[in-house]
């Protein structure tokens, strides 16, 4: 009987927790967006771009570098470039 008690308590702090997660997140979401200037800020963005280097095949001799670029631009423009060996 114990094992059902012990995993009926470890059931239910699951579920509440998830609820205490949930509201958090939101929390933490509407702080940043605050951070950033408001959502009216956020969308009078009209584009943006990123560049980069990702490893792949982790830290071995033999791992690959890429150099990468994404622009983005509203309202439905994405263009990523990757640059491999050179």
């Amino acid at each position: 009987m114990r094992p059902r008690v012990v995993l009926c308590v470890v059931c239910g702090l699951l579920v509440l927790g998830g609820h205490a997660i949930a509201a958090t997140v939101g929390e933490v979401v509407a702080q940043n967006l605050e951070a950033r200037g408001g959502e009216a800020a956020i969308l009078a963005v009209k584009s943006a771009r990123m560049t980069g280097t990702m490893r792949m095949g982790g830290p071995a001799a033999g791992a690959m570098e890429v150099t990468f670029t994404a622009e983005f631009k509203r309202p439905d423009r994405i263009r990523r470039e990757f640059s491999m060996h050179g």
